[in-house]
């Protein structure tokens, strides 16, 4: 339960077992509407164990009940580590693209059309969670659609990176990959001194003092560079990669979609229909540049 620090601020410790077994309550309330003899009511959530990336989905959907609450302004998520929040936040648009390829398996399979009812909607309550199983009964809510555009929208979701002297590289590194994500990062919060232009164009600010840092850029957060920008007219895609070279990025094209591998991360990009086949790529202050014929 979220516990009050000072007049009109709450903390709060998330506990993924304890979500895991909140989100496993909605899974057996639904069973019944996806199988026609259900056989889920003898496990109980605090007998299951949180398997690899489980955490992270449980993690944001919680985080999407609290935005989706009304109750904060805003919401500071505390990251234990960087590439595991890069991980969770990453999560609507990759689950998003597993969903669209598994459809199109399942839809080519006696066996998958068969579980194809369960499959979605299980995966769907897990993230949604109990608040709004009556509602997700009687409509299809795309959460993960939802999920990507409030990643990917900096007046919703921005990212701060906390560094050291020692950490710089390693935190330029993450810097590129939240870019894979589509992660806005709006300003870097520095313990001890470093280079005013270490993570340029990014402001850089004292760790001490990082509430008044983090509201301050939070209004300017329309400045902080665009992690995607699809130009139709160009025929271009730009990525802002910082941290990455030409040899540590590699590109696949296929059926109106490009994919872009660098560093830990993986970004299925959507194509225009006007976009032919890759013509050429090129780095260019920070950012990859894709040209279409």
């Amino acid at each position: 339960m979220p516990q009050e620090k000072a007049p009109g601020h709450w903390a709060v410790t998330v506990k993924p077992t304890a979500l895991l077994a909140k989100a496993w309550d909605g899974v057996k309330m639904r069973e019944g509407d996806w199988l026609r003899t259900p056989f889920l009511q003898e496990i109980y959530g605090t007998q299951l164990a949180l398997l690899p990336g489980m955490e992270e989905a449980l993690a944001l959907g919680w985080l999407r009940e609290q935005v989706e609450s009304g109750a904060y302004d805003e919401i500071l998520w505390v990251g234990s580590e960087a590439r595991r929040t890069l991980r969770m936040l990453g999560l609507p648009e990759n689950l998003d693209w597993y969903l669209r390829q598994l459809r199109r398996v399942l839809a080519e399979s006696t066996v998958g059309q068969a579980i194809a009812p369960f499959v979605e909607p299980l995966l769907k309550t897990l993230l949604v969670g109990t608040e709004d199983l009556g509602k997700q009964a009687g409509a299809a809510v795309n959460v993960l659609e939802r999920g990507k555009q409030a990643v990917a929208d900096p007046r919703q979701v921005l990212a701060y990176l906390v560094a050291t002297p020692e950490t710089m590289a390693a935190m330029r590194y993450v810097w590129g990959s939240a870019q894979m994500v589509g992660v806005t990062v709006a300003g870097v919060l520095a313990a001890g001194s470093m280079p005013d232009d270490a993570f340029a164009p990014l402001p850089i600010g004292a760790l001490a003092e990082a509430a008044g840092f983090v509201l301050a850029e939070n209004a300017r957060c329309l400045d902080a560079p665009k992690p995607l920008v699809v130009d139709g007219p160009r025929r271009q895609v730009r990525v802002f990669l910082p941290g990455f070279d030409k040899r540590q990025v590699k590109l696949t094209g296929f059926a109106q979609e490009l994919a872009i591998e660098a560093g830990e991360q993986r970004r299925n990009i959507p194509l225009p229909p006007q976009f032919g086949s890759v013509g050429g790529a090129k780095f260019q202050d920070g950012y990859l540049l894709v040209s279409f014929r």
